[in-house]
């Protein structure tokens, strides 16, 4: 545990954990607290203790390794900005983090049984409280917004792990060749839009994809690149829109009609692994992107 501590000290965005802990703890005492308000002073004053003893141990680790906290706190306040912040470029790097995880985890949150939505309250609040810190509490426009909203990967892949597993663990039949062919015949179809004559917009002004996707002008390669992210690459914007717009539309499916979850459910994995494919392939490889956007150049 006292190492566990150590090592959060090396970021300051470890408050996102301890208080999705807390949060988290404090609910589940949540009766025990409404019947009797000893056990939330109790509580209160274990949480103070321990914020002491944080800071007792950051200020005795100053004498021991040397560091210059004034610059620390000087580096913070500069993300701390409650006015002026550029709204466009935080909506583009959220926007991007969404397109990076894919529908497929997104929707998943549309499913969460009640029986899993205890176990799961954890990661929810954990998710809640790291979009506050990332979108609202600090301004992280002028840095890799993007990069820093892979804390949600982990969250949403345990209770996507969690949600399949009761879909699929659940009672009814169905023809599993059919909706495999159909998801597959669907995939099939929305891959190959991506050898369609594809448009390449430069990265500035970033107006101009706005004024693509506003218009309707889906075929243009979408840069996902820049800051100290990962190295640049290309996806088209069509094959991101069908992509989320027919998992979406599945989902909706699924959710009103109950009985067809199962079936429907695989055709919105295969889609996932479809969309999850491609972006691997075009950050490692490139092989239809990153090729045709060289050629486009040339």
């Amino acid at each position: 545990m006292l190492f566990l501590l150590l090592g959060f000290l090396t970021k300051v965005s470890f408050i996102i954990a301890a208080g999705a802990i807390v949060l988290e703890f404090l609910y589940s005492r949540r009766q025990q607290i409404i019947a009797d308000k000893k056990v939330l002073i109790k509580y209160v004053s274990r949480i103070v203790i321990f914020l002491a003893f944080f800071v007792a141990l950051l200020a005795t680790l100053h004498f021991v390794y040397p560091f210059d906290l004034s610059s620390a706190s000087k580096y913070w306040r500069h993300f701390f900005v409650l006015s002026g912040r550029n709204y466009l470029q935080v909506t583009i790097q959220f926007l991007k983090a969404l397109f990076y995880i894919s529908p497929l985890f997104l929707v998943s949150l549309l499913f969460i049984s009640k029986k899993n939505f205890e176990k799961l309250r954890l990661f929810l609040v954990f998710l809640v409280l790291g979009l506050f810190f990332y979108l609202v509490l600090f301004d992280f426009s002028s840095g890799a917004l993007d990069r820093y909203m892979q804390f949600i990967i982990v969250p949403l892949s345990i209770i996507l792990g969690v949600t399949v597993a009761d879909i699929f663990g659940s009672e009814g039949t169905y023809n599993k060749k059919i909706y495999i062919l159909t998801g597959c015949l669907i995939a099939g179809g929305i891959f190959l839009v991506q050898f369609l004559h594809q448009f390449v917009p430069a990265l500035y002004p970033k107006t101009a994809w706005f004024s693509r996707v506003v218009g309707l002008k889906w075929n243009f390669l979408f840069p996902f690149t820049g800051g100290s992210g990962p190295a640049g690459f290309y996806v088209s914007w069509l094959f991101i829109s069908l992509v989320w717009m027919a998992t979406i539309a599945l989902a909706i499916v699924a959710f009103v009609k109950p009985r067809l979850l199962k079936p429907v459910w695989v055709v919105i994995l295969i889609l996932g692994f479809l969309y999850g494919g491609v972006f691997t392939e075009e950050y490692l490889f490139g092989r239809i992107n990153r090729t045709y956007w060289k050629h486009c150049h040339s």
